[in-house]
């Protein structure tokens, strides 16, 4: 089946009225507002009819055409689930990206399922030697990340919006960038240095960022912590700062919160993601200028808490998790379903969930979920 046939059977699986719906669900919660019919959800990692799941694609060794056409094929299966997925393009993600850009190199371990780059410094000092940054450097993976966006926009002929990718934050970047252990010593010895690191890097992130809305030609989906998320466009981005569980409140305030600030303003705003427990950072991510939302797992980080800290001053993303922080325990995808949409009724809290489909599930025992989950989402 050509691309042209997969695009005729997405127009008819996904009519504009029922994006549109969805869509002004997800607005609500923007604007900190539940809807008056039902809180958002979207499925993670859904199964077809023979209990395959449609959306889980590594990045590496495929081309252009069999990523786009795994886009296109998962998009034609989920239509079937009643959830508030907004049709969209992905063109993948490496912990590469940024480094690259500088001319770090990827490193492929564990049989091809894990993608990461050698440092490329090793002392605070060799900041100053390091390469300018650039999106179209050769051989790097964030030209090929911009490449497959190239592709996917010039064959969908414009129909479908395009995912901006997860490029994390300036920390994450410069302790990939820079020696691990020599990093976090460098921003007590040498903090002159990792400032400078943390602004070449937030400078990298902007005209990454900004390539992708090129190439996009403005149609772009903000969001980039989960590729199945929907923000609208003019409401900021949202950026991943998966370091927050492991740093102190004080290294947040020094080396997260300026950078974070002066993406946020670039931008006009900000939506925050870390994976793992980050509550006790919440109070300095708070101060984020034109903070729009926040993101985080439920089994991770205590959404009581979030909400003592944040109220109804941000909109949440919750979504469960395939591990646990003590206290915290995984529960079933039922439970976790009436418990958070419980406790969004009794907080009034403008949430959108992301459920993660439990893998091994059959599509009948999905769509099943499914109606579960707008049983107890509809109000």
């Amino acid at each position: 089946m050509g691309f042209d046939s997969m695009i005729e059977n997405i127009k008819k699986a996904w009519p504009e009225e029922r994006v549109d719906r969805s869509k002004k669900r997800l607005l609500k919660v923007w604007k900190k507002k539940l809807p008056g019919d039902r809180i958002p959800f979207v499925f993670e990692r859904i199964p077809d009819e023979n209990g395959v799941n449609v959306e889980i694609l590594e990045a590496f060794g495929y081309s252009m055409d069999v990523n786009l056409y795994f886009n296109l094929c998962q998009l034609e299966k989920r239509a079937v689930f009643e959830d508030d997925y907004i049709p969209s393009l992905y063109p993948g993600y490496r912990q590469s990206m940024i480094p690259s850009g500088f001319g770090a190199e990827e490193a492929i371990k564990a049989n091809a399922t894990q993608y990461w780059c050698e440092p490329l410094i090793k002392k605070p000092e060799d900041v100053y030697k390091l390469k300018e940054f650039s999106v179209n450097r050769k051989y790097s993976t964030v030209r090929l990340l911009l490449e497959n966006m190239k592709y996917f926009r010039k064959m969908m002929k414009g129909m479908l919006p395009l995912h901006l990718v997860d490029s994390q934050d300036s920390m994450a970047n410069a302790s990939t960038i820079m020696d691990t252990n020599a990093y976090f010593t460098g921003l007590y010895t040498n903090p002159g240095e990792m400032h400078e690191l943390h602004r070449i890097c937030n400078n990298a992130i902007k005209k990454f960022v900004d390539a992708q809305i090129e190439i996009s030609e403005g149609d772009y989906v903000p969001m980039n912590t989960f590729w199945f998320g929907w923000i609208p466009k003019g409401e900021g981005i949202s950026l991943s700062i998966d370091l927050l569980a492991m740093v102190s409140p004080g290294n947040v305030e020094e080396f997260v919160l300026p950078y974070l600030n002066e993406i946020s303003e670039y931008y006009n705003g900000m939506i925050v993601h870390s994976c793992g427990r980050w509550q006790q950072n919440m109070g300095v991510i708070k101060k984020t200028a034109k903070l729009r939302g926040i993101d985080f797992g439920v089994t991770e980080t205590d959404p009581n808490g979030a909400f003592g800290i944040f109220g109804n001053s941000v909109a949440y993303n919750f979504h469960n998790s395939y591990v646990a922080v003590p206290p915290f325990k995984l529960k079933s995808q039922e439970e976790y379903i009436k418990e958070i949409a419980g406790f969004i009724k009794e907080k009034n809290i403008p949430a959108q969930v992301q459920i993660f489909m439990p893998p091994g599930y059959n599509l009948k025992q999905a769509l099943e979920l499914n109606r579960l989950a707008l049983k107890h989402f509809s109000f």
